[in-house]
């Protein structure tokens, strides 16, 4: 996450933006997590918060893409007071900066062409897929159905050895 993190600094940084850094060019940030339990999440919880609060500045004070978040809890099942909670945490957010907590496996397909209707037909879209070589395959698998299917999609990685 410390990888993606980076990059969602430079998209929601507050104030000032240096070279051609232009966030007011993105239709949306998708992000996917897949982590083993939801207490991985409070490891960088603060700093997404930060993110996610920068993402909700409307658009005349401070052109931001919306901030899509979706972390699942791939090794745990919710207790009904668990998932109340992400619900409520989720409804939250708001429609400007999303955030799903969700239990299982992520359904990569699913996501990638839910968040290729959101942005429009044709707008190109980047997909950068960190973790395990599993995971990753499985996104490039999907990045390349979603290429076959027309949309334009780039692709990039970064594989961790786990």
């Amino acid at each position: 996450m410390a990888a993606v993190l980076g990059i969602l600094r430079d998209v929601y940084r507050d104030g000032e933006r240096p070279g051609n850094n232009r966030p007011d060019m993105l239709a949306g940030v998708f992000v996917v997590w897949a982590i083993r339990t939801l207490s991985e999440y409070a490891l960088f919880s603060q700093e997404l918060d930060e993110l996610r609060a920068v993402a909700r500045i409307p658009d005349d004070v401070q052109p931001r893409p919306p901030l899509h978040l979706a972390v699942f809890a791939t090794h745990e099942l919710a207790s009904k007071m668990e998932a109340d909670e992400a619900a409520a945490v989720a409804a939250e957010a708001g429609s400007r900066c999303e955030l799903v907590v969700a239990y299982g496996q992520p359904d990569l397909h699913g996501l990638l062409f839910a968040a290729s209707r959101m942005v429009g037909a044709g707008a190109p879209q980047l997909v950068y897929a960190c973790g395990p070589r599993r995971l990753v395959g499985a996104t490039w698998d999907v990045v390349s159905a979603g290429r076959s299917a027309g949309i334009p999609l780039d692709f990039f990685d970064q594989s961790l050895a786990i």
